[in-house]
């Protein structure tokens, strides 16, 4: 698989003022940059304010999201109101894939920060990426995550866009994607980009007679339930110096 590269999105605004990113998230970031030292991992944001005094790992770099080509470009960009986040965010995790794709020969990974690990070098999610191109997390069952293992037998949901993967050889599809979630006609529904998404690659995976996708492509077990809160201490969070 070509070299991966991990990125993080925190799009959040609380009453016009910049809500900083919660320790216990950020926490996450720093244990996977540290169990992949030889990983890349950027954290997308819309003001680098939001870090706060965290420690920033050598192998994450911090970026703007309005670097990025289009961004302020898509419909769902220009809404103003609570009920447009979940859009905007699963909007903003497409065109950092985008962006990626566009820059660096890659395979470019979104992940949600509450993932404790990534598990960037797993064969499963090699496997996926070598043979389609393009590879979907799916959660696993496990109120407290406490000493859980991902596996097939504990998979809760075939499909989830916490985690996506895409190579450069799909990039296509990921622009066919990102072009049809920009005409979603409601962005108020909590999942109306993830389900659009999904809908594109379904149509994919037909023409390319890919049977039951959700299985071949998706099912790769990375995610906590959902709602999981890192419950390491804070203390053990590092600061910056």
């Amino acid at each position: 698989m070509k070299k991966p590269i991990i990125n993080y999105v925190w799009m959040q605004f609380e009453k016009g003022r910049i809500q900083p990113l919660p320790s216990h998230l950020f926490y996450n970031v720093q244990q996977n940059a540290k169990r992949y030292p030889a990983r890349k991992f950027i954290v997308w944001v819309q003001d680098s304010a939001a870090i706060g005094p965290y420690h920033i790992p050598e192998n994450v770099e911090i970026r703007t999201l309005d670097s990025i080509r289009g961004f302020s470009d898509m419909p769902v960009m220009k809404l103003n109101g609570e009920e447009y986040g979940w859009a905007k965010v699963d909007t903003a995790r497409l065109l950092v894939i985008r962006h990626i794709l566009e820059n660096e020969n890659c395979a470019a990974i979104y992940s949600d920060m509450d993932v404790p690990d990534v598990r960037v070098d797993a064969s499963p999610l090699h496997l996926r990426l070598r043979k389609y191109g393009i590879a979907i997390g799916a959660s696993f069952k496990g109120a407290s995550f406490k000493g859980a293992k991902p596996s097939r037998k504990n998979i809760g949901k075939s499909s989830e866009n916490g985690y996506i993967a895409f190579t450069n050889g799909t990039k296509d599809l990921l622009d066919l994607t990102i072009d049809a979630c920009g005409q979603i006609s409601d962005y108020g529904a909590r999942l109306a980009v993830c389900d659009k998404q999904f809908e594109v690659i379904s149509m994919w995976a037909d023409a390319k007679g890919i049977a039951n996708w959700q299985k071949c492509i998706a099912s790769f077990p990375v995610l906590p339930p959902g709602g999981y809160i890192n419950t390491k201490p804070k203390a053990q969070l590092r600061l910056a110096a």
